[in-house]
């Protein structure tokens, strides 16, 4: 469980990451950056979260692809973590009834 946690992490500090490389080569990229480091990290999790707020937003093509590529890789880890965690619950109930 810890791991999957971590990873979900990862992926939010990976694509924080891009972006940042993102704005070194286009200023203009994102609306409302003030300062890029702490912008974009709260950018990355809000949009990876799929929350939305919509006070930093993607303003060039390329990053409204990685958005919305991030928002549906966020999405789907969830979802296949979820059910993984979800499958082994079910198993150790049939387990323990089946000795």
């Amino acid at each position: 469980m810890k791991g999957g946690i971590g990873i979900y992490f990862l992926i939010g500090l990976l694509f924080t990451l891009v972006y940042r490389v993102l704005f070194s080569y286009d200023r203009e990229a994102y609306r409302n950056i003030l300062e890029p480091g702490t912008n974009l990290f709260y950018y990355s999790f809000v949009t990876l979260t799929t929350l939305g707020y919509g006070d930093v937003t993607p303003a060039s093509a390329y990053a409204k692809d990685l958005a919305i590529f991030e928002a549906f890789v966020g999405q789907v880890y969830l979802a296949v973590f979820i059910a993984q965690l979800v499958g082994l619950r079910l198993a150790d109930r049939l387990s323990d009834r089946n000795p």
